[in-house]
């Protein structure tokens, strides 16, 4: 009861707060709009449809950490700004009629997109009422859209720029992460691999927000199926500190020599086609599984429950399976789990 009665009033407040520190008016000419996002890779690759409808009728910079701007290489992002506390006022200063800050409410980005001369400021709610009155957002947004996929979330910014969306979906706003024809050709003749699945056994964001991965003697049999009954080669990718887990995965493989560890050893977008070149991508949650889902690939998705609504992969659903823990433990999806999904998806 007294929980309820604090979520409530938590609610309230939002909205009280909202509507106090927020201008309803955009103004009348825009020309330029900076677009702030200092999240993960999926993060990143979940802006690509925002960027998309806004550069539509504006002007769109991106800034991001680093590995943001290797994603949005042969974007409609117009400029790609990497992210430096310390330069960062100086590169947006005057250049920007509008800006929207989606991660992290920060106060100190808040403070120096003002700072900028940016009149027209969007934000996801922040996190305190103090924070939203010394921030000055021209816009607010309350979140209302929590339990919508992390796209359609970014995708209510534009309405702020009175722009129709119609109907939302992956097939009418589709993440984008652009390759080049020479990019998917390199990759083919760097790494040589024919007729394979890709596994993504770690991730760090989960393991920030203290989830269980799977134990690796189950990536281990998966693997084992793999290339018993479809004849695959197993790629297994992931971060430079997640090499070691992988060749744990690999050593107690029955079959190690068909088994290939790429963990810390490719670029994002050499990870990019690998994926697209791909039979099907097995993985816990994490930016490859989004990556894999930019460029259609079949997918079986490994997530928490709490989670599903907001980061299932944005493609077409024939192209994809989610195995659900209800709790933070994705060691709870069984072997038979997976093999019951690739047998849905490859045969």
């Amino acid at each position: 009861m007294v929980k309820n009665a604090l979520k409530f009033t938590s609610r309230l407040l939002n909205c009280l707060s909202w509507l106090a520190f927020s201008n309803k008016h955009k103004p009348d000419k825009i020309g330029r709009v900076l677009i702030v996002n200092l999240g993960f890779i999926g993060d990143v690759i979940a802006i690509t449809p925002l960027i998309e409808v806004l550069s539509r009728k504006y002007a769109v910079d991106m800034a991001v950490s680093m590995a943001g701007k290797e994603i949005l290489q042969h974007s409609k992002a117009k400029n790609i700004v990497v992210y430096s506390e310390k330069d960062f006022l100086k590169e947006i200063s005057g250049k920007y009629d509008a800006s929207i800050m989606i991660y992290p409410n920060s106060g100190k980005i808040a403070n120096d997109l003002i700072k900028a001369g940016i009149k027209f400021r969007i934000s996801s709610m922040p996190s305190s009422p103090m924070l939203r009155y010394t921030t000055k957002f021209s816009r607010i947004t309350p979140k209302f859209t929590e339990n919508n996929h992390k796209v359609i979330q970014n995708l209510e910014y534009a309405k702020y720029f009175e722009i129709n969306l119609g109907q939302i979906s992956p097939k009418s706003n589709p993440m984008i992460l652009k390759l080049t024809k020479n990019e998917i050709s390199m990759t083919k003749g760097k790494f040589k691999l024919k007729d394979f699945v890709i596994m993504s056994p770690g991730s760090r964001s989960q393991i920030k927000m203290g989830v269980k991965l799977p134990e690796t003697s189950k990536f281990s049999a998966v693997a084992d199926y793999l290339i018993e009954r479809y004849h695959k080669k197993v790629i297994l990718t992931g971060s430079k500190s997640e090499f070691s887990l992988c060749e744990e995965i690999r050593k107690n493989s029955k079959h190690s020599k068909q088994i290939i560890n790429l963990a810390g050893k490719t670029t994002i977008r050499e990870l990019a086609c690998l994926t697209k070149l791909s039979s099907l991508v097995i993985g816990v949650d994490s930016g490859t599984i989004h990556i894999a889902a930019s460029q259609n690939a079949k997918i079986i998705d490994l997530i928490r429950n709490s989670q599903k609504k907001i980061w299932y992969p944005w493609t077409n659903p024939a192209n994809y399976r989610l195995l659900v823990s209800k709790d933070k433990s994705l060691n709870r999806v069984s072997v038979e789990d997976i093999k019951k999904a690739i047998n849905e998806l490859l045969t």
